[in-house]
């Protein structure tokens, strides 16, 4: 295999390793789904066979992509990208595909992920339930309402926030996390993320 067959093949087990993940099934329970041969699957999550345009247009039609997506290096992403902070209200958004070239993605490919758009950006979130790193996460206050918090120190007993430029001390058992910020991806297409509304 040359070198460009051996970063397609790649590109296609690593999307394909996603769905394995996300759907909790087996290359076997995936070839029923797909109603071909285990090995051949197998045999490409090995990174050891390059398949036809025939099973890359089945594989494409069943991630719902093309096989352009299927066989690029940047993974994809369908989200629903709120315009507001108020995400309670379910049926204000819109489907976008967000392409991601970023390795760390497969430590989190299993979250619920979804968007905020800020100004000319999409602030991309995982829900998480409970701060167990440094970050930016969205936290939910008595009054239902969300707000952006950069978390700076985490610790069993006592989290500490940087708001407006103080360190406050947040009790983490008297916080309701939602989610944490993955990504801030510009709608202006940049080289390492990209971003297209889906119909």
């Amino acid at each position: 295999m040359s070198k460009q067959e051996k970063n397609i093949v790649n590109s296609i087990a690593n999307k394909l390793e996603i769905v394995l993940y996300k759907n909790k099934i087996t290359i076997l329970g995936l070839s029923k789904l797909l109603a071909v041969d285990k090995q051949l699957l197998y045999r490409i999550m090995k990174r050891e066979h390059i398949p036809n345009i025939l099973f890359l247009e089945l594989i494409a039609d069943y991630l719902n992509c093309t096989i352009l997506e299927l066989i690029d290096e940047k993974f994809f992403l369908d989200i629903n990208v709120y315009e507001k902070l108020d995400i309670i209200n379910k049926n204000k958004y819109k489907n976008y595909r967000v392409y991601i070239y970023d390795n760390d993605f497969m430590n989190i490919v299993n979250n619920e992920f979804f968007g905020i758009i800020k100004s000319l950006d999409i602030k991309i979130f995982y829900k998480v339930n409970k701060i167990l790193q440094d970050g930016y996460y969205l936290l939910r206050e008595n009054d239902n309402i969300l707000k952006e918090i950069n978390i700076i120190s985490v610790g069993t007993n006592l989290i500490i926030a940087l708001i407006n430029n103080k360190e406050i001390r947040l009790n983490p058992n008297k916080i309701m996390v939602v989610a944490k910020l993955y990504k801030t991806v510009s709608i202006i297409q940049s080289e390492e993320y990209a971003i297209k509304i889906l119909k």
